[in-house]
Parts: C-alpha cells; sequence; structure tokens
C-alpha cells in the first residue's frame, strides 16, 4: 500500500514538471519550404505560433489547418517534433496548373466568339488568378507566363475559392 502512494506521488510530481517546467517549451523552429512564392521562411515560422508551446502538448492538426488557412498557396505541412524543445516545418506549396482571367467585356457577334476562344479579342481585366489541379485559387498574378490561361466573362473569383466540380 505504502509503495502505492510512493508511486502515485511520484507519477503526480513528474506529471507536474511535464506541465510547469521549461524543458518541453519550444525554443527553435526550423522550416523547409518548396514551391512557396506567397511567402518566405521566415513568415512561416512566426505565422505558426509554435515558439513557447509545449511540445508534448503541440496540437499539430491545427498548426497545420492555421498555416494553410494563411498562406493559399501552402498545399501541404508536415511537422516533426525533435525533442526535447524543437520543432520542423516542411511546408510545399501549391503548382499552378492555370490561370483565370476575367474578361472585361466580350464581342457582340457570334462570328467573333470563335476569334476570341483562339485569341482573346476582348479586353482582359487585372484579375488573374493562379488555380492548381485540385481547383483551388491561390495567388494572383500580373505578369506573362507560359501557363494555359482560361478566360471567363462575367465572373468573379477570390483567393482561396475552390472551384465547384474540381
Amino acid at each position: 500500500m505504502r509503495r502505492r502512494i510512493v508511486c502515485t506521488v511520484l507519477l503526480i510530481l513528474a506529471g507536474f514538471f511535464i506541465v510547469r517546467s521549461n524543458f518541453f517549451t519550444i525554443k527553435a523552429i526550423y522550416v523547409k519550404a518548396e514551391k512557396t512564392e506567397c511567402t518566405d521562411t521566415q513568415t512561416i515560422k512566426n505565422s505558426s505560433n509554435l515558439l513557447g508551446q509545449n511540445l508534448l502538448f503541440l496540437n499539430s492538426s491545427k498548426i497545420k489547418k492555421d498555416l494553410k488557412f494563411k498562406f493559399f498557396c501552402i498545399r501541404s505541412v508536415g511537422l516533426s517534433r525533435q525533442f526535447p524543445s524543437q520543432v520542423k516545418l516542411f511546408v510545399s506549396g501549391r503548382e499552378p496548373v492555370a490561370i483565370l482571367s476575367v474578361l472585361k467585356s466580350k464581342e457582340a457577334t457570334g462570328s467573333s466568339f470563335l476569334e476570341n476562344i483562339a485569341t482573346p479579342g476582348a479586353e482582359p481585366s487585372s484579375d488573374s488568378f493562379l488555380i492548381d489541379n485540385e481547383g483551388v485559387i491561390f495567388s494572383k498574378i500580373s505578369e506573362q507566363s507560359s501557363i494555359p490561361k482560361i478566360y471567363f466573362y462575367d465572373l468573379s473569383f477570390s483567393l482561396g475559392q475552390k472551384l465547384a466540380g474540381s
């Protein structure tokens, strides 16, 4: 009986030590990022809000979800705990498969319709977005690119939007 009481007290003290001590407090974050044009490693590190948290009670799924919500260009986040006080984040970005471009106007005649499809004669607006193979709109684009363009008339898109049917 006495042995159980001593073991219980030692377990409670060990638990208290783990929760209250700075031994498992995150002091260093390392970020490896690939194809994340919308952000950099320092910004990811700062946005993760990991410094000062307890490594043992870390909610990795919430951290991954928050980073993907803050940066639409992030496709996946991996998290590795390095005991006793370090975390490594592996971040990979989205790869564009097309550019969505909204036209300000379209030609009125039917004969010009085919010409607009082949080479858009209508004036494109400044709203052009990159979209990945999952249908997620993740970045605005202003410069020319060799990525295929898809033109729309009278539609609006926003960052982070996922196209229906994707």
